[in-house]
C-alpha cells in the first residue's frame, strides 16, 4: 500500500505522499513548508468565523450568526441602538449621537435646560415648560403673563408699573407707581400713591419746575396745590413743598 507520512486524514493516500481529500474537504498547505493537509470546505467562505466541518461555520468570539449563510457579525451586548456594532462590544454611533457607557446617547447642541435631550437637537420639556427658540424650554404661565415676564411655571414677574393681581398669576396696573406723559412737548411725571390718596405731578417748562400735589378727600373731592420753582432753586425748596402738601385737605 502507498505510504503518506502524515496519514492523509480526511482523505485517501493513493500513492507515496499523495493524498486525495474526501468530499467536502480540500487540500491546503498548512505552513510555510510544502506539507499539505485536507481542510473542511465551506461555501461561501466563512466571514468572521472558521470552517470547522464541511459546510459548517463557527463564529469567532464576540460574533454571532446572521441570516446570511456563513456570515458572522460582531455582537454588542447593549444592542448598539442608534449606531453600528463595528466589533465585539464596540459601537460606532450615528450622526447626532455619542457613545456613553456602551450605548449611543443623543446630542443637543444647546444645553437642554428644564428638559431632556431625547434625540439629536430634540429637547423634551419638563412639565410646566414649553419649547422655545433654539431648542430651549421656556416656562409656561397659563394666564399668559401679559405686562410681565414668565420666569417659572405660572410665576409671572410684572413689568414696572404693574403688580401681581389677587389671583397671583396675572399682572394688573399698580396705582402706587410712576407714569410719564407727554403733552405739547413737555414731559410730565405722574406719581400715584393710592394708599394715601396722593397724586404728585412734576413737569419742567422754560427753566421752571412745576409741581402739582393733589390729595383726595374721602376719595371723591380733590384740592390742588401748585408750586412753580426755578430749576436752580429746586433742591433747597423741594423738601418744603412736600412738607406743605401734608397740610392739604
Amino acid at each position: 500500500m502507498p505510504h503518506c507520512r502524515d496519514g492523509c486524514p480526511h482523505g485517501i493516500c493513493i500513492s507515496p505522499e499523495t493524498c486525495i481529500c474526501n468530499p467536502g474537504w480540500k487540500m491546503t498547505q498548512t505552513n510555510t513548508t510544502l506539507d499539505k493537509t485536507c481542510e473542511p470546505e465551506c461555501s461561501p467562505p466563512c466571514v468572521n468565523g472558521s470552517c470547522t466541518a464541511p459546510g459548517r461555520c463557527e463564529c469567532y468570539f464576540g460574533h454571532e450568526k446572521t441570516e446570511k449563510k456563513n456570515v458572522c457579525r460582531p455582537r454588542c451586548s447593549n444592542g448598539c441602538k442608534n449606531g453600528v456594532c463595528a466589533g465585539p462590544d464596540t459601537c460606532v454611533c450615528g450622526a447626532g449621537w455619542e457613545a456613553s457607557n456602551g450605548t449611543c446617547q443623543p446630542v443637543c447642541s444647546q444645553p437642554c435646560v428644564h428638559g431632556a435631550c431625547v434625540g439629536p437637537d430634540t429637547c423634551a420639556c419638563l412639565a410646566g415648560y414649553e419649547a422655545g427658540d433654539n431648542n430651549t424650554c421656556e416656562p409656561r404661565c397659563a394666564a399668559g403673563c401679559s405686562h410681565g415676564v414668565c420666569v417659572s411655571p405660572d410665576n409671572c414677574v410684572c413689568d414696572a408699573g404693574w403688580r401681581r393681581s389677587n389671583n397671583n398669576v396675572t399682572c394688573e396696573r399698580d396705582l402706587n407707581g410712576q407714569t410719564k406723559l407727554e403733552s405739547n412737548g413737555v414731559t410730565i411725571t405722574v406719581i400715584v400713591l393710592s394708599s394715601i390718596g396722593l397724586i404728585v405731578m412734576i413737569a419742567a417748562c422754560s427753566g421752571t419746575i412745576i409741581i402739582l400735589v393733589r390729595r383726595s378727600r374721602q376719595r371723591k373731592h380733590y384740592k390742588d396745590v401748585a408750586v412753580s420753582i426755578p430749576v436752580q432753586e429746586i433742591t433747597p425748596k423741594a423738601h418744603n413743598i412736600f412738607e406743605d402738601s401734608d397740610n392739604v385737605t
